[in-house]
C-alpha cells in the first residue's frame, strides 16, 4: 500500500471525569476530626491520665540512651583497636625478618660446611 493511501485517525480523547465541585465539607469534617483528636491527646497527656504510656515512653528513652552509650563505647574501642593494629603487624613482621635472616645464616653455614673437605677420610 503506497504511504498517500494511507489513512491515520488520532485516537479519541476521553475527558477525565470530574465532579461538579469539589466535597469541602468532607475535606473539613476529616482537618476537623484529626485537629481534635491531637488536642484531646495532648489535653490527656498534660494533665497526667496517659501515666502508663508516659512510663512506656520513659523506659524506651532510658533504654535507647543506655543502647546508645554502649554503641559510642563499642565505638571507641574499635576505634583504639584501628589505631593499634599497625604496631601490632609492624612488631610480628619484624620478628618474621629476623626469622628469616636466621634460616638464611643457617643455610649458608650448611653450604659451607657441606663444601670442606672430609677430614676424617685423609687419615
Amino acid at each position: 500500500m503506497p504511504p498517500d493511501e494511507l489513512l491515520i485517525e488520532p485516537w479519541p480523547y476521553k475527558q477525565p471525569e470530574r465532579s461538579a465541585k469539589p466535597d469541602i465539607t468532607k475535606a473539613v469534617a476529616d482537618a476537623t476530626d484529626r485537629v481534635t483528636a491531637a488536642r484531646v491527646v495532648h489535653q490527656m497527656i498534660r494533665e497526667g491520665r496517659v501515666s502508663k504510656l508516659a512510663a512506656v515512653a520513659d523506659r524506651i528513652k532510658t533504654k535507647k540512651e543506655a543502647y546508645d552509650k554502649k554503641a559510642d563505647e563499642w565505638a571507641g574501642r574499635l576505634d583504639a583497636l584501628e589505631r593499634r593494629e599497625p604496631d601490632a603487624f609492624a612488631a610480628g613482621d619484624s620478628v618474621l625478618s629476623e626469622r628469616e635472616m636466621d634460616l638464611s645464616d643457617m643455610e649458608s653455614t650448611m653450604k659451607a660446611i657441606s663444601n670442606l673437605p672430609n677430614v676424617s677420610a685423609k687419615s
